[in-house]
């Protein structure tokens, strides 16, 4: 019996698909799969177990497989002040005594503490993977 030869080329498969891009303050349950070069963005929360193939839109619930979403954690409007007060940008110190339960009267107390100069910039070490390590980069 004649043998049987596989004339196609192997097909090149890379496992480099980019690297997820997650925003600030991001829920990631437990074994979610992340397709690469999506984006998570700020304030979102993605299920347990979810398969998130697309981007994520800031302060967006996701789940499912693959991900949907399943509701905005907040109106438009609300999503655009959190956004813009960057409030991820200062120490932790600073903002530890404003009104957290009211998004509103916290951004505005957080204007009000940068224009007094009192909301230091905060510049954690930036955390990457090099060949399957965990690098801090300064």
């Amino acid at each position: 019996m004649p043998e049987v030869v596989n004339q196609l080329e192997q097909p090149k498969f890379s496992r480099d698909l980019g690297y997820v891009d997650i925003g600030h303050d991001v829920w990631i349950g437990g074994y979610c799969v992340l397709k690469g070069g999506i984006r998570i963005g700020t304030g979102s929360v993605i299920a347990a177990g979810s398969v998130v193939v697309k981007d994520v839109p800031a302060y967006t619930i996701m789940g499912g497989n693959p991900a949907k979403p399943i509701r905005p954690r907040f109106d438009e409007d609300t999503v655009q002040l959190l956004l813009k007060s960057e409030w991820w940008n200062v120490e932790p110190q600073a903002i530890r005594d404003l009104p957290m339960f009211d998004i509103p009267a916290f951004c505005s107390s957080l204007g009000e503490l940068r224009a007094k100069g009192l909301a230091p910039s905060f510049n954690p070490p930036l955390l990457t993977l090099q060949d399957g390590e965990i690098v801090v980069k300064n």
